[in-house]
């Protein structure tokens, strides 16, 4: 089994403070609880730039979120991906 199975790669050229679109997909019936959890995830790690918003999802088994996010430092991306990842119904986190 590979070691480092389950831990991040540190991917190399990226430099803190990083912003960028955060974008979440969950089971749709999960919708308002889940976006209220995101942000307050997110806002507690002084994270979130915005509100989540909805995005367009095809189908009704999955919804999509959206919410620009800044980092200042790798631990904080890290430990927020892992806290977002725990919501329940969060399926993924790009």
């Amino acid at each position: 089994m590979d070691d480092t199975q389950g831990t991040p790669t540190r991917v190399e050229g990226v430099e803190y403070p990083v912003e960028f679109e955060m974008r979440v997909i969950y089971l749709a019936d999960c919708r308002d609880e889940l976006t209220l959890a995101l942000e307050r995830t997110l806002t507690e790690r002084g994270a979130a730039l915005e509100r989540p918003r909805e995005l367009p999802a095809k189908g009704a088994k999955y919804g999509r979120l959206a919410c620009r996010v800044r980092f200042d430092d790798q631990e904080s991306l890290y430990a927020a991906y892992a806290a977002i990842g725990e919501l329940p119904g969060v399926k993924a986190a790009l």
